[in-house]
């Protein structure tokens, strides 16, 4: 190898350098050792562990996730309940989407915009959200396979990519639709490829469809978190709610519960510079794009989740770096490092988030510690507010391996 192409090798590979440094720097407290498993964690442990089926399509419109669920069993298996290396393979499964970020906005963006974005979903709190949890692992896997099949969309192979995202999460069910817009923009062709996409995404919708109506909405109350809406004026205002969790400076908590002053001048600002961009293809073309990724939860209509937003914001962050020059693009890079570090906000969702697995882990060998029959009885009696908040039970289950105790 010549000392020409060595160099080559060397500046295509500063980029990466930078999105790992990026991520390292605000994101290393992930690996914490107060950081611990904490709500669904423990049902979706005991589930893939006791209870897990594979089907090639879904048997439910919502939560069907059989790639999901078996990298959970799988990883449980490697790990049972040693938290650490779980976190450390979160990192790193969210640094390879990183790069593919980087990649994929290397073929669609324009030059000047692409580092910086990528650095920035590496690192925005908004968008990293699902990073720190377990339970999200099933968002950082979909959005690994949808992004290999955007960056491939224009082979055959890309259908395995595709069909492996959408059956990881349901959320990724429009992406598709996206290369077709990008091709319509830049070329007004619409190649073999895309024909076979949109069967495979159609039959998918009808599968969903039928679903939906012959589940009743999965016995869904109207007062649950999942409940879908079929108001589309309740589907708008949820995409101005999300807009307005990504891009409010200030929200702190990890579900929308209201606007306040703050987010929504932030929103506002967001609104009207895309007013003033509008005519442009790559606004246009980028907007589309957050769209179809929100759709599949758009209907829920009593929660709006921060955890939602790691997938859309591969779209909404070069949307909003191409409203501005170069000298404004820096500031925003510089806001967004120095928000993993403001102390007055931002961190107060770290606080809660490790307090909270402190807690959790103290609770959690306390209990280990206890004989078989009192520690069964303890999760029986127990306030419902430690590691017993979400599936009770399920802890003593795991810790003995079996999933009759409770």
């Amino acid at each position: 190898m010549d000392t020409t192409s060595i160099s080559k090798k060397i500046k295509e590979g500063i980029p990466y350098l930078f999105i790992l440094i990026s991520i390292i720097v605000c994101k290393i407290w992930i690996l914490s050792p107060h950081n611990f498993f904490i709500f669904d964690d423990y049902t979706n442990f005991f589930n893939n562990h006791f209870n897990f089926a594979f089907s090639i399509f879904p048997h439910q419109m919502y939560n069907d996730r059989p790639i999901g669920n078996f990298l959970f069993k799988f990883l449980y298996d490697l790990f049972r309940l040693n938290s650490t290396p779980y976190f450390y393979f979160l990192l790193i499964l969210h640094t390879l989407n990183s790069f593919l970020v980087y990649k994929l906005f290397k073929k669609y963006l324009p030059k000047n915009t692409v580092l910086i974005s990528a650095i920035i979903f590496a690192v925005w709190p908004r968008s990293t959200f699902a990073v720190q949890w377990l339970s999200a692992l099933y968002d950082l896997l979909s959005v690994t396979f949808i992004l290999l099949y955007l960056l491939n969309y224009k082979k055959y192979f890309s259908l395995v990519f595709y069909f492996l995202a959408l059956r990881t999460k349901e959320s990724v069910l429009f992406i598709p639709l996206i290369p077709i817009i990008y091709d319509y923009f830049k070329t007004k062709k619409f190649i073999t490829i895309h024909k076979i996409n949109l069967a495979l995404m159609l039959f998918y919708i009808i599968l969903i469809l039928y679903l939906t109506f012959t589940s009743n909405y999965q016995h869904f109350s109207q007062d649950n978190p999942y409940y879908p809406s079929s108001n589309p004026i309740l589907w708008i205002k949820n995409i101005f709610i999300y807009l307005y969790l990504f891009t409010n400076i200030r929200e702190n908590g990890f579900i929308f519960d209201g606007f306040h002053p703050i987010g929504i001048i932030c929103l506002f600002v967001f609104i009207i510079f895309t007013f003033i961009n509008i005519k442009k293809n790559t606004t246009k073309f980028l907007i589309i794009s957050f769209i179809l990724s929100l759709l599949p939860i758009l209907p829920f209509a009593n929660r709006q989740h921060k955890l939602y937003l790691y997938l859309p914001s591969i779209f909404l962050i070069p949307l909003i770096v191409s409203y501005f020059n170069k000298k404004i693009i820096y500031i925003l890079l510089i806001i967004t490092i120095y928000s993993n570090f403001i102390d007055n906000y931002y961190l107060s969702e770290k606080s809660f988030w490790l307090n909270t697995g402190a807690k959790n882990k103290t609770e959690f060998n306390q209990l280990k510690l206890l004989p078989k029959q009192q520690s069964i009885n303890k999760i029986k009696n127990n306030d419902p507010n430690g590691i017993y908040y979400y599936g009770p039970g399920h802890v003593i289950n795991l810790f003995f391996n079996d999933p009759t105790k409770l």
